[in-house]
């Protein structure tokens, strides 16, 4: 059964548009693209000495589970084109850890 899901993709680095647009491409065909944003320009936050970002969120559907389009998230962000250059206070790496639930009432 396919999920939906929304993915929130930003770059500052290269060719800003083309890197989203690369991105995109190498969803498929594990990641559907059903609708994209806008493309928007914002200044960098926390840490504010790097270039201006290029932000936008799709709206897709995918049969991965949970952890295997994180998974499949990571593996495109690593083909080099995508990567993350360092971990700042303001962007702690412990983002994407899932949340503890709460204890069901008795």
């Amino acid at each position: 059964m396919p999920h939906i899901t929304y993915i929130a993709l930003g770059t500052n680095l290269g060719d800003r548009l083309e890197n989203l647009r690369a991105a995109l491409v190498d969803f498929a065909p594990e990641i559907q693209v059903l609708d994209e944003s806008p493309v928007y320009e914002t200044e960098p936050w926390g840490y504010a000495d790097q270039p201006p970002f290029l932000n936008m969120v799709v709206r897709a559907q995918t049969e991965l589970s949970p952890r295997g389009l994180l998974d499949r998230l990571k593996e495109i962000e690593s083909t080099g084109l995508f990567h993350t250059c360092f971990s700042s206070p303001a962007r702690p790496r412990s983002r994407h850890r899932p949340r503890p639930r709460p204890a069901p009432a008795p």
